[in-house]
């Protein structure tokens, strides 16, 4: 049977009678049947036989294939009417009916065992005149005392409130109490409150963290719940017990049908506080899907709500202290379900990220992909945030954008998401830079080796310095023009002696094999192209006067006295002689700066 069968079938005419019982409209709905026919098909097969199994005619008893399919519309019915009724959705509320039709053929298959072993195989039945009795003249009614005393005796207990030791049905080892009373250290009475329902089946429960923290909040709510009851003179066993008793059951049902139905009635009180407890879980644990935590009989909501609902509510919205944080195993678990929860905690992040909280960021950013291991979108964890670090902290976006590289190659869609160009200007400031990244991530997609790749990031900022080899032949050029102009201005000099000597003046001058010096700006001759102004000048004569040396500080007074900024007026200079040298003229050093003596003497004219 398929997923359209199967809803054509089951919700046809049963279904509209349920809606009509209601007052509800009946027309038929496309989208419930897509949605009913893509969560069958979703089913396993063996869940799909379950749930074929109570489908009208299909062989199974009338009366309990009629009672599943009325819990199924009553399930089905509030998310339905709200539009909240989605794939995943209903098939939670499949898997609760799978759950309880198992359980049901799980005990009856029991109870079958039990009275056959009971049954001796070598008996042998009398069949003589003797043993056959007579029934025909008198009327022997079946009386149904010891099915309700039993049950009553199952339903309150010999041995106390809530213990879970008492009734068949709380020994079973598939109820939250039986499994975790030893785990947990649980007392009876928790035991016995996780033991008023059957163990709830879905993929959030089905994370042990994720269960034993939805039980522990549902013991501490209620004990809550219960303590509030006794200020008022009540108990919640015994509120349990009044509310089961407002069920109103046909006057001709089967005494043992009575008996389910009611038990049934009451389990489910409990059952919507857990419900309620694992959707406040969900939340803290930022689970975004939610099960439906409404008193599934309608017709009680109302005075669910006003005896237990309102109070558990308010309850449980101040009751996160009671919540213990997910381990590992269960953040792993939790990330691989819900591919996106990751953004939640990365959004809150990255907005307070700036230059001072980089490195605290960049850490909590590592270890929420490390928690995220097992989640199919890991790599979007990278690249979203390479995309953030750019303004920050240029390596660090380098480093993580690596980390994308590779996840992205080993995962099964291989995406090459490319940075913006905004982002490149911002993390590359040359193209040197921008070749020098392409080779490391060129290296590590032809290696996949990560740990080579993120040691080689630093490399592309590192500040690289022009080698200059000197022209020991243009050197000795320079010199020897420079000592035959010397040879010239004596001879040019010592004539000029001779004539002055006749005016009775004497005046010696001493020339030397260097350049000549300056003694103002207005002397100094500039090769053609450098546009500096008066400032600019005035600070490079400073520097020439200085052995090409000044401190930092005396950099910034002169920089004050003529109203500039230090940085600014040094970078104007460089960018001025940048054509010309093709390197910087000042750098700093530390507290210094350093004029290069060589290219000083490059861009004035010594002719």
């Amino acid at each position: 049977m398929n997923g359209l069968t199967f809803a054509a079938t089951t919700f046809g005419k049963d279904w509209f009678s349920h809606l009509q019982a209601y007052g509800l409209e009946t027309a038929a709905n496309s989208w419930l049947e897509k949605t009913i026919t893509q969560a069958y098909d979703a089913l396993d097969t063996a869940d799909q036989q379950v749930m074929a199994g109570i489908i009208p005619g299909t062989g199974g008893v009338a009366y309990v294939t009629c009672r599943l399919r009325e819990r199924l519309y009553d399930a089905m019915l509030e998310p339905f009417l709200s539009q909240r009724l989605s794939v995943y959705s209903t098939k939670e509320i499949f898997y609760e009916l799978i759950s309880t039709r198992k359980e049901q053929v799980s005990l009856l298959q029991q109870h079958t065992e039990a009275v056959t072993a009971a049954e001796p195989e070598d008996a042998i039945i009398d069949v003589t005149e003797d043993a056959i009795i007579d029934i025909t003249s008198e009327e022997r009614p079946i009386v149904y005392d010891t099915v309700s005393e039993a049950a009553t005796t199952a339903d309150t207990g010999a041995a106390g409130e809530d213990d879970p030791d008492n009734g068949a049905y709380e020994e079973e080892s598939w109820k939250l109490g039986h499994k975790y009373k030893a785990t947990l250290g649980l007392s009876s009475q928790e035991a016995g409150w996780l033991n008023k329902f059957f163990n709830p089946c879905n993929s959030f429960l089905a994370v042990e963290g994720c269960c034993i923290a939805t039980i522990r909040l549902y013991l501490h709510c209620m004990k809550k719940l219960n303590a509030a009851l006794m200020k008022k003179g009540k108990t919640l066993s015994k509120e349990a017990k009044l509310f089961r008793d407002l069920l109103q059951l046909p006057s001709n049902a089967n005494p043992y049908t009575v008996t389910y139905e009611r038990q049934n009635f009451e389990s489910q009180i409990y059952l919507t506080i857990f419900k309620r407890a694992e959707n406040a879980v969900r939340e803290f644990y930022q689970h975004k899907r939610k099960i439906g935590q409404a008193f599934p009989f309608a017709a009680y909501a109302a005075r669910f709500e006003k005896a237990f609902g309102a109070l558990t509510t308010e309850i449980l919205n101040d009751s996160d202290h009671a919540i213990p944080l997910p381990d590992r195993e269960t953040e792993l678990q939790l990330n691989k379900m819900n591919v996106n929860r990751w953004k939640a905690s990365f959004d809150q992040w990255v907005s307070t990220l700036n230059e001072n909280n980089a490195a605290q960021i960049a850490d909590q950013v590592t270890r929420l992909c490390a928690a995220n291991v097992q989640n199919d979108t890991l790599e979007n964890i990278y690249y979203e945030a390479s995309k953030s670090f750019a303004r920050v902290d240029k390596e660090m976006a380098v480093r993580f954008y690596l980390h994308y590289i590779y996840t992205d190659l080993h995962s099964e869609k291989i995406d090459n998401r490319q940075l913006g160009k905004t982002i490149q200007k911002n993390l590359f400031a040359s193209t040197e830079q921008l070749q020098a990244f392409e080779v490391i991530a060129n290296q590590l997609i032809a290696s996949k080796d990560l740990p080579a790749a993120l040691t080689a990031v630093a490399t592309i900022y590192e500040k690289k310095r022009r080698r200059i080899n000197l022209d020991d032949a243009a050197i000795a050029a320079v010199r020897d023009l420079n000592r035959e102009t010397v040879e010239r201005l004596n001879v040019i000099l010592q004539e000029d002696e001779e004539e002055m000597a006749t005016a009775g003046e004497e005046i010696t001058i001493q020339l030397h094999s260097a350049a000549p010096a300056v003694s103002s700006t207005e002397n100094i001759v500039f090769v053609t192209g450098l546009d500096l102004n008066d400032h600019q000048r005035d600070l490079l004569t400073l520097f020439r006067d200085n052995d090409c040396s000044l401190p930092a500080g005396e950099v910034i007074s002169y920089a004050r006295s003529r109203k500039l900024f230090k940085n600014q007026l040094i970078e104007s200079i460089n960018d001025c002689c940048y054509e010309q040298l093709d390197d910087i003229l000042i750098e700093e050093a530390e507290d210094r700066y350093e004029m290069n003596a060589f290219y000083y003497q490059k861009i004035i004219n010594l002719c």
